[in-house]
């Protein structure tokens, strides 16, 4: 098996320790939330931790499972750059007050964008738009609440970039060029969105993500956009 071979699969376990930690934490929050429901079915507190579960139960599924993912990529991440055999970013570059206003242009104008593109979507192919539309409304679009909002616009800038441009980027660039690597995990950012809408403009939100990631050296840089975008998102929703 060839060394591109190898580390195109090896690119691939930052993904999968993601899904079994999700599957896991869903498993053992069910297991668990079950049990509680027993010990309080037909009180009254049992009837709104019920109505709030069903409301807000996978957004704290899926914060649970980033977090563990988190804690667990900061180590794995620290350990390949230390080790020495993973290919280093340049000089890391100071994110001061300017570039942190040309970024939030950039994230903006990227939300801007896919806001005009799902449109067009929408007129053409309003068929097409249906699953997107029930994906984005399970994520609180719309009718956010504080779980849906530190969900989408907190923790899935943070782990997402620990996840697709700090381990699955690093890991491809052992053996392929920067442009290579960068359409790859773009790829692969795009697939685990799990439709096909939100999966062609997360593919392209990634090559630019991974693209900030390597012009100022730090994955805070693309942590700092995907918020921007992710927060945008969220208030155009709202209008």
């Amino acid at each position: 098996m060839s060394r591109k071979i190898k580390t195109l699969l090896l690119s691939l376990t930052p993904i999968a320790v993601y899904f079994i930690i999700e599957i896991l934490a869903s498993c053992g929050c069910t297991f668990t939330g079950m049990i509680g429901m027993t010990a309080v079915s037909g009180t009254v507190f049992g009837n709104w931790l019920s109505g709030f579960l069903e409301q807000e139960g996978l957004y704290l599924i899926s914060i649970l499972a980033y977090l563990i993912f988190f804690v667990i990529g900061v180590f794995w991440y620290k350990r390949m750059r230390a080790g020495g055999k993973y290919p280093v970013w340049n000089q890391q570059k100071n994110l001061n007050l300017s570039v942190l206003l040309k970024l939030a242009v950039l994230g903006i104008f990227v939300q801007f964008a896919i806001s005009f593109l799902l449109n067009l979507v929408y007129i053409v192919r309003p068929d097409v738009m249906q699953n997107y539309t029930k994906v984005m409304e399970s994520l609180g679009s719309g009718n956010p609440s504080l779980f849906s909002v530190f969900y989408v616009v907190i923790t899935a800038p943070i782990v997402e970039e620990m996840l697709m441009r700090g381990l699955c980027l690093v890991i491809l660039r052992k053996e392929f060029p920067f442009w290579v690597a960068n359409i790859i995990q773009a790829f692969y950012f795009g697939v685990i969105h799990l439709n096909l809408v939100q999966g062609i403009y997360a593919f392209l939100l990634g090559m630019v993500l991974g693209a900030v990631v390597k012009r100022y050296g730090t994955l805070k840089a693309s942590m700092y956009l995907h918020f921007v975008i992710n927060f945008s998102g969220q208030l155009l929703s709202l209008l």
